[in-house]
């Protein structure tokens, strides 16, 4: 019972330390992904999509584009705005 326990505890061990991410975001990586900080913002945007029933049906979409993880990626959120019929 004893032996199963530590083989439990260091296996828990090794993966919570041997696969963490490192502590602190790469500068190069970074200042690579700052390059696009010309994206960040507010956006919103009519577009159209053709269906496999050779359809085309528009849509209103907005994307609100922000930093994340000490500014190491660039998430980009978007949700479509229903078109109301006339």
């Amino acid at each position: 019972m004893k032996v199963g326990v530590i083989a439990v505890f260091c296996f828990f061990l090794t993966t919570v330390f041997g696969f963490s991410a490192p502590g602190e975001t790469d500068p190069v990586a970074r200042a690579e992904v700052s390059k696009l900080a010309f994206l960040t913002g507010k956006w919103a945007a009519r577009g159209w999509i053709m269906g496999r029933d050779r359809q085309k049906a528009e849509f209103d979409q907005t994307e609100d584009i922000h930093f994340k993880l000490d500014n190491s990626i660039l998430l980009i959120e978007g949700r479509e705005i229903p078109v109301v019929s006339e």
